[in-house]
C-alpha cells in the first residue's frame, strides 16, 4: 500500500509534501485537467506537473479527463493514468463488468495478475464522483 496526494495543485496540497511524505502517486486536480486544452495556464501546469512527478519517480494520475483530445495529450506528456467521464462514469459492479468486456479492445486491456501493491477491489457500488481509471506502463496512457 502506498500514499497518494489527491487533488494536487489545490487546497492544502503543497510541494513540500513531495519531499516530506513517502508518496508513490500524484493526482492532478480536475480543475486543471478539464480545461487544459483551452486555457494555456492549465496546459502548462498539467504538463509541468506530469514532468515533475515523473522526474521524482511518482505515478501520475490526471483527474477530470472529459474527451479523447485531452486523453491523447496526457499520453503525449507521459501521464501514467487518467480518470474521467471520457473513460466511464461511476458504475455499479455488474455494470462495470459489462462496460469492461465491451471495451477491452478499445483500451487494449490485458489480463494481469493482481499483485500486493495493486488496489484491492470491492463489491461495493461506486460512491465517488470519480470515474474509472486507465493507466499504462512507461507513460503510455491506456486501460488495464
Amino acid at each position: 500500500m502506498g500514499l497518494s496526494i489527491d487533488d494536487f495543485g489545490t487546497g492544502f496540497s503543497s510541494l513540500s509534501y513531495l519531499k516530506r511524505l513517502p508518496i508513490e502517486e500524484l493526482k492532478i486536480d480536475r480543475s486543471f485537467v478539464s480545461h487544459m486544452l483551452d486555457r494555456a495556464e492549465d496546459f502548462t501546469i498539467v504538463r509541468a506537473t506530469v514532468e515533475l512527478g515523473r522526474n521524482l519517480g511518482l505515478r501520475v494520475v490526471a483527474e477530470g479527463v472529459q474527451d479523447r483530445a485531452t486523453f491523447d495529450r496526457l499520453g503525449d506528456f507521459g501521464c501514467d493514468e487518467a480518470q474521467g467521464f471520457y473513460i466511464a462514469k461511476p458504475l455499479e459492479p455488474d455494470a462495470f463488468w459489462l462496460w469492461l468486456s465491451a471495451r477491452e479492445a478499445e483500451f487494449h486491456i490485458e489480463d494481469e495478475p493482481v499483485t500486493s501493491d495493486e488496489p484491492v477491489t470491492s463489491d461495493e457500488p461506486a460512491t465517488s464522483d470519480e470515474p474509472a481509471t486507465t493507466r499504462g506502463p512507461g507513460g503510455s496512457l491506456r486501460a488495464v
